[in-house]
């Protein structure tokens, strides 16, 4: 990759993360905003961490040899709780209409939701060290909307249509909705309602 590519991935062959410098700077990452827009912002790095930890990063070990390190019942577990999110997936529908394909997006769907979870965790530290103040909206608020600003992008209905039939990444649409209606946390910092989309019941959960 080149600097500029607006990029990043996970190597478990050198069990590594490549961030280009793209990823460093505003609108990602801004040294004048606060740490909650900052953190929600570049969510997408603990999303590549994640990788290490999901159905072909689990095969390799911190060495980058191919070496299963869970047990059986590990991965039998690892495997029926995400059973949870491809049937969450295979029932969401983008807004041409067309559904996903909850198999074919598992493993970047799973880091989706882990590396959002750590980036949440990371900025609660930060948190507790001080509060960020940006106009009305309160440091949860700005940790969620920022990780919303960061998958913005204007696509094509072929695009689209594209991306669900070949791409192991979900549409932005549900990278961001599919991801934050399994935290909790997002529906207390908006005060979803009960019955609210984003709210939902039954929660999927991995990590």
């Amino acid at each position: 990759m080149q600097p500029y590519q607006d990029n990043a991935y996970y190597s478990p062959e050198n069990n590594q993360i490549v961030l280009p410098y793209t990823n460093w700077v505003a609108p990602y990452y801004d040294i004048h905003g606060s740490d909650a827009a900052n953190l929600g912002s570049i969510a997408y790095m603990a999303h590549e961490i994640t990788h290490g930890f999901d159905s072909d990063g689990s095969q390799f070990d911190a060495d980058g040899n191919v070496n299963g390190w869970w047990t059986p019942a590990e991965r039998e577990k690892f495997e029926n709780l995400n059973q949870c999110y491809v049937n969450q997936a295979n029932n969401y529908k983008v807004k041409q209409g067309w559904n996903l394909k909850g198999e074919q997006i598992i493993d970047e769907n799973i880091a989706d939701q882990g590396g959002l979870k750590l980036a949440y965790k990371a900025y609660l530290k930060l948190k507790d060290q001080k509060e960020s103040v940006l106009g009305s909206w309160t440091p949860d608020q700005q940790f969620f909307i920022a990780y919303a600003q960061s998958w913005c992008l204007k696509e094509t209905d072929q695009s689209v249509f594209t991306q669900i039939n070949s791409d192991v990444h979900a549409p932005v649409e549900f990278r961001v909705n599919g991801v934050v209606m399994n935290m909790p946390q997002f529906a207390k910092a908006f005060n979803c309602s009960a019955t609210a989309k984003l709210n939902p019941v039954d929660r999927c959960q991995t990590w």
